[in-house]
């Protein structure tokens, strides 16, 4: 079955995809020799950000005209599981789901270039630890307001000579302050008096920052840092929401042999230990994990860190030995089985709604349009006069408002001229051939 494609950038624009993508899996499901392209169901990946519907709800309605036109069924490729939103956009857009891994397909690919360098440096070589902890952190704005208030937190608790930590405290996107996210009042006192303007940063390096400001090196990866701290402290994308979306964030950790505790929706840990990780509850407590509340669940981080804080250096390395056997398999796991279980289950969805998808007939607007379009018209309208440079938008908004005249004035041009009909085709011949292109 072949899709119209369509992908979900950084920007929250919908973009239609070009010719050079190199996703393979685009090219699977997209011929670019098909006459009919535009006329197929819509596969929307949004798989390396979780979904926002509500909040943007008109934009989606203008999106989902445009591509349903003559197929309304549609797939979305996406990366979370509990997601609220994306189940009523699923029932809104009468969309089919299929869930896979993606950002840890994006780690691997990201993280496998420097597999080489990691596995030169050699057991022998392990450097001696100089941190307790890492926690790096950029954006603060919407779902991410709880990392200032954690990083504020760890500065008192932890030895800063111990401690590699980095948090704006203005978002580098939207500009908002940290004093300004929405946060528990009991939170607010941490942010009195302090310069919004400069971030924390403590034990970093200067090429860590560009312009006074952090960089975005969420998935970079520093060799010399990570082998010298003990234990990372991952902050997803998603804290306070229900919604299970985890990126590379999560899986950094695994690639330098070390353990990890996780900022993220509840049972991000259980997610992990799906995919065949394994993690460390025979160290220490992970019944943070299953706290839903955003905000008892930092607090019970916090007292996690500091247990372990209390800690020596030395201490850390007994138990980084004795942990050798789950940091050995994380490592190999995520370099060598984890590629194949995500692509696995990326077909194995895929297959099952694809089977759903075809279930369903196509059902567009515009097949609705013809379909019901008067017969003693339909000569007419075939020899009607075009309306150059019509906008898909300027459509919708006069078929929203109950006028099909833009609709009635460009039928030529839509079935003939961009869709290669023959002009003296009947209205029943025409609806039978979309028929056969779209089954």
């Amino acid at each position: 079955m072949l899709f119209r494609i369509w992908v979900q950038n950084p920007t929250d624009r919908i973009l239609r995809l070009d010719k050079n993508c190199s996703l393979d899996l685009i090219n699977y499901f997209m011929e670019y020799s098909d006459l009919h392209t535009t006329q197929r169901a819509s596969m929307l990946i949004h798989d390396q950000e979780p979904l926002l519907y509500r909040p943007q709800k008109k934009t989606w309605d203008e999106w989902r005209f445009t591509t349903s036109s003559f197929d309304d069924r549609m797939l979305i490729l996406h990366s979370e599981q509990n997601s609220d939103e994306l189940a009523e956009f699923c029932n809104e857009m009468q969309a089919t789901s299929c869930h896979w891994f993606s950002n840890g397909a994006l780690a691997h690919d990201w993280y496998h270039k420097i597999m080489w360098n990691l596995k030169s440096l050699g057991e022998s070589h392990r450097p001696r630890l100089h941190y307790k902890f890492s926690c790096l952190n950029r954006l603060i704005n919407h779902t991410r307001c709880y990392r200032p208030v954690f990083s504020r937190i760890l500065m008192t608790i932890v030895d800063h000579a111990y401690l590699r930590l980095s948090c704006s405290l203005t978002d580098p996107i939207d500009n908002i302050k940290s004093c300004d996210l929405r946060i528990p009042n009991r939170y607010q006192s941490l942010f009195h008096n302090l310069n919004m303007a400069t971030p924390i940063t403590i034990n970093i390096e200067e090429n860590d920052l560009e312009l006074g400001r952090i960089k975005n090196q969420s998935f970079s990866t520093n060799i010399s840092y990570f082998n010298k701290v003990f234990c990372h402290i991952a902050t997803e994308t998603l804290f306070t929401e229900s919604t299970l979306h985890l990126t590379e964030k999560s899986l950094r950790s695994f690639i330098h042999k070390r353990p990890m505790l996780l900022l993220g929706p509840p049972h991000s840990l259980s997610y992990l230990r799906s995919y065949g990780f394994k993690t460390f509850s025979d160290f220490w407590d992970e019944s943070y994990d299953m706290i839903k509340d955003p905000w008892q669940r930092m607090e019970a981080v916090i007292e996690l860190v500091k247990k372990i804080d209390k800690l020596t250096l030395d201490d850390m390395e007994d138990m980084l030995d004795k942990m050798k056997p789950i940091l050995d398999h994380n490592y190999r796991h995520f370099f060598y089985d984890f590629p194949d279980k995500i692509m696995n289950e990326l077909i194995s969805n895929m297959q099952s709604a694809i089977t759903d998808i075809k279930a369903r007939k196509p059902n567009g607007w515009m097949l609705k349009y013809i379909e019901n379009f008067p017969e003693i018209d339909w000569k007419q309208a075939l020899d009607g006069q075009l309306d150059e440079g019509i906008t898909s938008k300027e459509v919708y908004d006069s078929m929203s408002k109950g006028d099909n005249t833009k609709i009635r004035r460009n039928l030529a041009r839509l079935l003939i001229y961009e869709m290669g009909f023959d002009k003296e085709s009947s209205k029943k011949d025409i609806i039978a051939r979309l028929h056969a292109i779209l089954d």
